[in-house]
């Protein structure tokens, strides 16, 4: 009998967004059949795309649901006979705490996990739901969970530990380090691209929704710009990034606010959102700072913010030598890499303008002493890839 799985189901739930992939095994490899992107779990639509195009082939409406667009999409692979396929799910699960490699999705993981949801509120509870849901609909095929802080466990004690009483951290409490799957596939693709730049020293800015950065040398994390959960580090789309706790104490006495008001602050109400106002889109505010100087400066507090990050990791690793966008905002737009490279410049990036507007994978100068590239994360992959190993091996 034939154990191999015939097709791996790779699910990534976002914070606001949901992509999943199916990926067939071809001649021992995995070949990507169809890609399901929820763009906004606000609206009704989840697109199926082609993944050797990238063309949209259909638009499944659907209930503003996780669950229901989930449902919604093993529908569609019912109706093209591949829903039986399916040998094994991959998850994508924000913090896995001291989980450092994937496992696999049983009851005492799921119950464990639980203690974590805390740390990531936007995060682990929707994929938490998703493994649900799908233990339901698909009893019988096993669920593999790969983690997004696993790619930084090795990160060193001067990027991790964390300045309070060791008598509170119990060495749960330190910093984990996020989009670590993110930074696997496109240390991957840099190992194909560039490949002599694979063991230097490599910044990758993970820019999207939520954001992050990582300082990479000889292929492993040093340190990552968020913390124990991903609220800190950069300013982000409604995410303040790293604050002063001493806000936090005076807004808890003083303004007499609930644990509930402040969790739904630092979540939804804050970053770029509560500085400008009305949105926290970056593409949006992109669009709107020639015209809107509160947009104008939510751009530049956000490019000022990943700069200082950039300059930070660089000492901590002794210098750079390539900087890796990546992320919806990194790979997609132009104006954000322009002005974090112009703002840069003193420390040796240098923009090739053409190619920044062509969205190259190479966007520097060349020659200039520090190398600027564009790599299309796939965390989907990394999922699939990892689930595969799990449930063979």
């Amino acid at each position: 009998m034939d154990l191999k799985p015939k097709m791996i189901f790779a699910v990534n739930c976002g914070s606001s967004s949901l992509k999943c992939a199916a990926f067939l095994l071809e001649e021992g490899a995995l070949q990507e059949r169809y890609r399901f992107v929820v763009k906004d779990l606000a609206t009704p639509e989840v697109e199926v795309r082609d993944p050797r195009t990238g063309n949209v082939i259909r638009i499944i409406s659907r209930e503003t649901d996780l669950v229901e667009a989930l449902d919604e999409i093993l529908d569609f692979l019912e109706e093209e006979g591949l829903l039986s396929a399916i040998a094994c799910i991959g998850h994508r699960m924000v913090h896995g705490g001291v989980h450092t490699a994937p496992v696999h999705a049983g009851p005492d993981i799921l119950e464990e996990l639980e203690q974590y949801a805390g740390a990531a509120p936007l995060h682990n509870p929707p994929a938490m739901a998703c493994i649900r849901y799908l233990s339901e609909r698909l009893p019988d095929v096993d669920q593999v969970i790969c983690f997004d802080t696993q790619f930084h466990h090795e990160m060193p004690a001067l990027s991790s530990r964390i300045p309070i009483s060791a008598k509170l951290t119990n060495g749960f409490i330190k910093k984990y380090g996020f989009h670590g799957l993110s930074c696997e596939s496109v240390l991957r693709q840099l190992k194909e691209t560039r490949p002599e730049l694979a063991d230097k020293k490599i910044i990758i800015a993970h820019l999207g929704n939520g954001c992050s950065l990582t300082s990479v040398v000889q292929g492993k994390s040093t340190d990552n710009t968020m913390g124990f959960t991903p609220f800190g580090g950069i300013v982000m789309s409604s995410r303040p990034g790293d604050l002063d706790p001493g806000v936090l104490f005076y807004l808890l006495k003083e303004r007499k606010a609930s644990v509930e008001e402040m969790e739904e602050l630092l979540q939804r109400e804050s970053g770029l959102k509560a500085l400008h106002g009305k949105t926290g889109d970056l593409s949006e505010l992109v669009k709107e700072s020639e015209r809107d100087a509160g947009a104008d400066f939510a751009v530049e507090y956000f490019v000022k913010s990943v700069c200082a990050a950039i300059a930070s990791l660089t000492a901590g690793m002794g210098g750079i030598d390539a900087l890796i966008f990546t992320g919806g905002i990194g790979e997609n737009n132009t104006e954000v890499r322009r002005r974090i490279a112009v703002r840069m410049g003193w420390m040796g990036f240098t923009l090739n303008e053409k190619q920044n507007a062509r969205h190259n994978d190479s966007i520097s100068e060349t020659g200039a002493p520090v190398y600027i590239g564009i790599i299309r994360t796939d965390e989907e992959k990394i999922i699939a890839e990892q689930s595969f190993k799990k449930n063979t091996g």
